[in-house]
């Protein structure tokens, strides 16, 4: 019988991340240019490596803010949007990859009782300091002061901005600005609807508190690759890859036989199993020492056995084994194993 099953499924999940020392900022209303009031945590190795937009194993990628600065500036209440255009220390501010953000971050606060409504925007460069506002992911904004973390599914292209809209009637606290801090942003007043071209002023000495993850999208299937799609290299499924076998191809005057695997697309195949040989390693980087494939279509694979079920095999002429095939796609971090038993038999 043959069987199909994941292993090493990943997830994301939502979550905030309050800084006990953290104080709000002085609650005066909302006005713009304020004394500094920010605090400096460069020692926090991981958010410094976020600033950096360090790619990850599967080539995600963090653009925006290193959230490293509470915010000082009060915006609102009327609809207004930041974009990021600059930061210090080389930070990425625009997607270097074409992709899906998903998940976003926003170190700030709601001023008042209920949350308010937030935007994260994709924002195209259409000319110097001028944006068209391409998509929005609409969230709610905690009224405590933190690092918030929202879930997303927003695709975005390379050299895409991501940009933040403050709702009209509500005020907000996520933006820095003093003297020596570094960075530039573009300030657009106003309604900024999707679809819509616009052209601001920098703001220097800036930052917008947030940030986004941007993960691949190889398959084109609108999820990130990384953490919202178990089979890369098929768009048709999110779910792990599937695999099928075709039919056994015995030889008997060897004792060996040829199983043909069928995949939906480029990755790595192996075979293994007690008292069979495994595939040859490809070599000394790949993955899972197997073969690789190139896209979709059908392998080959030779079954042969070694040790006991070898000498059984020429002592008696038949020999029954179990084998596990393993195919791991692309950019992808799930594997997908399928067995089989089968019985090997050799004439003398």
């Amino acid at each position: 019988m043959d069987t199909e099953s994941p292993s090493n499924v990943r997830w994301i999940q939502a979550e905030t991340a309050a800084s006990p020392a953290a104080t709000k900022p002085e609650q005066n209303g909302p006005r713009r240019g304020l004394a500094c009031s920010h605090i400096w945590r460069m020692a926090l190795v991981t958010i410094a490596v976020l600033a950096l937009g360090a790619a990850r194993a599967n080539g995600a990628v963090t653009i925006g803010g290193p959230l490293n600065l509470d915010p000082n500036d009060a915006g609102g209440p009327g609809e207004q949007t930041y974009i990021q255009v600059g930061l210090p220390g080389g930070a990425i501010v625009s997607s270097p990859i074409t992709g899906v953000i998903t998940r976003w971050r926003a170190r700030g606060y709601t001023q008042g009782v209920d949350p308010a409504e937030i935007l994260l925007r994709v924002m195209r460069p259409a000319g110097s300091d001028t944006f068209t506002a391409v998509s929005s992911s609409s969230v709610l904004l905690p009224t405590s002061l933190g690092t918030h973390q929202f879930p997303a599914r927003v695709p975005i292209q390379k050299n895409d901005y991501i940009g933040l809209t403050q709702t009209p009637g509500n005020i907000i606290w996520l933006d820095c600005e003093c003297a020596g801090i570094g960075g530039t942003f573009d300030f657009f007043p106003g309604p900024f609807a999707d679809g819509q071209t616009r052209t601001s002023s920098p703001t220097n000495d800036a930052q917008v508190t947030i940030n986004a993850d941007v993960e691949a999208d190889a398959d084109g299937d609108g999820f990130g690759d990384e953490t919202q799609d178990r089979c890369p290299v098929d768009a048709s499924t999110q779910g792990i890859c599937h695999i099928s076998f075709g039919k056994l191809n015995k030889n008997r005057k060897k004792g060996t036989a040829t199983l043909p695997v069928t995949v939906p697309g480029a990755g790595t195949l192996s075979l293994r199993g007690k008292g069979v040989v495994k595939q040859r390693p490809l070599g000394a980087f790949t993955a899972i020492a197997g073969r690789a494939v190139g896209g979709a279509g059908t392998v080959k694979l030779l079954v042969k056995t070694r040790g006991k079920s070898k000498r059984k095999l020429n002592r008696t002429g038949k020999a029954r084994v179990k084998i596990k095939v393993i195919f791991t796609p692309t950019g992808g971090t799930t594997n997908t194993t399928k067995t089989k038993k089968l019985t090997l038999r050799k004439h003398a």
